[in-house]
């Protein structure tokens, strides 16, 4: 899931991560239950806990300016076209060579 984050909130939202990223460290960094890894980012008001699947280590970026987009979206840090860009995988660069070793 994506959601877009508007370049006018992108200060706040990295200090939110900031400080989330704080209280993972004090609270031990990753959790695991069974199949699951989790990270404790502190407790609510009635004694839940603050779960989040990644440890916020890293602030968000601004990626409007990478690519062509309308004015809309130049609102936003960063647009689809930006994600899948970002997500591609190559597996042109792939080293076959440690496959045939095994054999």
């Amino acid at each position: 899931m994506f959601f877009r984050i508007p370049k006018s909130a992108l200060t706040k939202f990295n200090a939110d991560r900031a400080r989330l990223n704080t209280n993972i460290i004090q609270n031990g960094e990753r959790h695991h239950d069974g199949g699951r890894h989790w990270y404790h980012a502190g407790d609510l008001p009635d004694g839940r806990i603050i779960e989040c699947d990644e440890d916020m280590a890293f602030p968000i970026q601004d990626l409007s300016g990478s690519s062509p987009r309308s004015a809309y979206k130049a609102q936003f840090t960063y647009s689809m076209e930006d994600i899948n860009r970002v997500a591609v995988i190559d597996l042109t660069n792939e080293d076959s060579s440690s496959d045939e070793e095994e054999l």
